[in-house]
């Protein structure tokens, strides 16, 4: 049964980050996290080749997200979608289902849980009301985000952030067995349902952070601030110095097949 199973786990997952694509940088987001979190898995094993593309993928999508985050320029479509989602499903597949490596057989549901998560309960809830699963509605996490008054950049933190949690449990549970990597994520999504649920069925709302104070400016202003024109490029600059002076520096320390002179030259 594993062909089929293979076949239907990367159709589901292609066609779960398609579905997810509902708001500006989300669906990019979500599988730039992902690939972080495999290339992180894959370091250190004989997967050259799935640490090579998740790396590839992460800085294809860093340009992307550049111009597709809130408020968007341009849109990756269906096709976009569907190649990332398809390519993390692989790349899921390759570091865990292999026989030299510790890594458990349940790990990418941790990995791809919350798309996964997001699909299943958007297609339970379709067939309960009577209705095509793939019907279009407003039943999807990010949806239902919206409805309980967060911001649309708001929104998408708050799914980096669920993504984020999964992928810490994902890296401490990496050589548990497999019942226990399910019955982690199925206590995580009977958490996130049941804390939806409640705050729906009581009106609960979001009221934003615009009380909150950083120094003497709000949260909010300061972040308008920072994506003004001139200081957004700023601080893109300082950043991407400092990424290539720590690599320089890395190379040079950790460098082991040449001599040490020729490394810190």
């Amino acid at each position: 049964i594993a062909a089929p199973l293979t076949a239907l786990f990367l159709l589901g997952v292609t066609n779960a980050i398609n579905l997810s694509d509902g708001l500006d940088g989300l669906a990019g987001g979500t599988t730039f996290l992902c690939c972080v979190a495999i290339a992180l898995l894959s370091f250190g094993t004989d997967l050259a080749f799935v640490s090579t593309v998740a790396v590839v993928v992460m800085g294809s999508l860093l340009g992307f997200l550049r111009y597709n985050s809130f408020p968007a320029r341009v849109f990756m479509g269906d096709g976009g979608s569907q190649f990332l989602g398809f390519t993390v499903g692989v790349l899921a597949l390759l570091l865990t289902q292999n026989e030299t490596l510790p890594f458990s057989a349940a790990l990418p549901l941790l990995l791809l849980g919350l798309p996964i998560l997001d699909t299943l309960t958007v297609i339970a809830i379709r067939l309960r009301e009577g209705r095509s699963p793939f019907s279009a509605d407003k039943n999807h996490l990010h949806h239902r985000l919206l409805g309980r008054g967060f911001e649309h950049f708001e929104a998408v933190a708050v799914i980096y952030l669920l993504q984020g949690v999964l992928f810490l449990l994902a890296w401490q549970l990496r050589f548990h067995s497999d019942v226990t990597i399910v019955a982690v994520f199925l206590g995580f999504a009977v958490a996130l349902l049941m804390a939806l649920f409640v705050a729906e069925h009581r009106g609960w709302r979001w009221h934003g952070l615009g009380e909150f104070r950083l120094g003497t400016a709000r949260i909010s202003e300061t972040l308008v601030r920072l994506k003004q024109p001139r200081r957004m490029p700023r601080w893109t600059a300082i950043v991407v110095m400092g990424c290539i002076l720590l690599y320089f520096a890395g190379v040079a320390i950790a460098v082991g097949p040449v001599g040490r002179d020729i490394g810190w030259l």
